[in-house]
C-alpha cells in the first residue's frame, strides 16, 4: 500500500510502576525511533 507505515518494526516494552529506574535505564539504552518505553500500573 504506497504511503502507509510499516509498523512490523515497532517494540514496545512494558514495566511496571515499582521498576521505574529498570524503564529509565532500558529507554537510554533502547532511543531508536521504533522502540517504545512504557510505565504500566499492572506490567511483569
Amino acid at each position: 500500500m504506497r504511503g502507509a507505515l510499516d509498523l512490523a518494526p515497532e517494540r514496545v516494552r512494558s514495566f511496571g510502576l515499582d521498576a521505574v529506574n529498570d524503564a529509565l535505564a532500558y529507554a537510554a539504552a533502547h532511543g531508536g525511533p521504533f522502540d517504545r518505553t512504557a510505565l504500566t500500573p499492572g506490567a511483569r
